[in-house]
């Protein structure tokens, strides 16, 4: 008994190709997937070309404006791989079906090599993320390492004012808070002639100061201080301490002596 012959490629349905034809449609055999290793059936062929006549017929009556020149082209399309891949398998040499069977296993081989690949890949890509965050986590390690100079000094500075309350002049802690308060002292500034007076002294390109550095025009009184002076402050600390957009003056000196007295 001769050995049954199989097809060595999958062939789509019609629907595969064109899901969005109606389901009324279906009964036109759209849906008759070909698998590798399906037994060949010359029922295959002859259920391809009557679809695609079918199809055709339909177009050209004018009766299923759904069916397009697109589809019918793929139905014939589909038929005539059908029929190439019988001629194949009843014409070609005899070992031609062992020579298909080691195609599929290596296409095969090589499905499973991609898919590991992309498991690879998707371990890789886990790794680069746990990475990304430890450079994180690492990145607030140094910036709290860079702060904590200043933290130290800042205590004995603002122990010194807080013992010194009722005292006119005042020590200026150091900066702790990296980055420029320049966005920040704009949002905290009470009218718009000293944001611009803001604007005009502190350009967007103008550096953060460093930290652990002291404010180069302090005003030892806060008693002394007009709303620019405040929002240089912000700026410098990158810090509005606890200042709102609605507080006036005396309220934001109050805040202030709180932030160059208290812990």
């Amino acid at each position: 008994m001769a050995a049954q012959l199989r097809y060595f490629q999958n062939i789509p349905t019609i629907h595969d190709k064109h899901p969005e034809i109606p389901p009324f449609y279906h009964g036109l055999n759209l849906n008759q997937a070909l698998q590798v290793d399906d037994v060949y059936s010359l029922e295959d062929l002859q259920q391809a070309r009557a679809t695609a006549s079918a199809l055709k017929g339909l177009h050209l009556a004018g009766v299923a404006p759904e069916v397009n020149a697109e589809i019918i082209h793929t139905a014939e399309t589909r038929s005539a791989t059908i029929e190439a891949a019988h001629s194949v398998l009843k014409f070609s040499a005899p070992n031609f079906q062992q020579m298909a069977e080691l195609l599929i296993r290596i296409d095969n081989q090589l499905v499973e090599a991609n898919q590991r690949m992309v498991r690879i890949e998707q371990q890789a890509e886990r790794m680069d993320q746990r990475m990304a965050r430890m450079e994180r986590k690492v990145d607030v390690i140094e910036t709290n390492t860079s702060r904590l100079p200043a933290q130290i000094t800042n205590l004995r500075i603002i122990g010194r004012n807080n013992r010194l309350q009722g005292a006119v002049e005042l020590d200026a802690p150091q900066k702790e808070v990296p980055g420029s308060g320049r966005a920040l002292a704009l949002r905290m500034a009470p009218n718009q002639d000293v944001r611009r007076q803001l604007e005009d002294e502190y350009p967007p390109n103008h550096p953060a100061a460093l930290l652990g550095s002291s404010p180069p025009e302090f005003i030892v009184d806060p008693e002394n201080y007009q709303h620019i002076d405040i929002l240089k402050l912000i700026l410098f600390y990158n810090d509005r301490f606890g200042v709102l957009v609605t507080d006036t003056l005396p309220t934001r000196m109050i805040k202030l002596r709180t932030f160059l007295t208290q812990f």
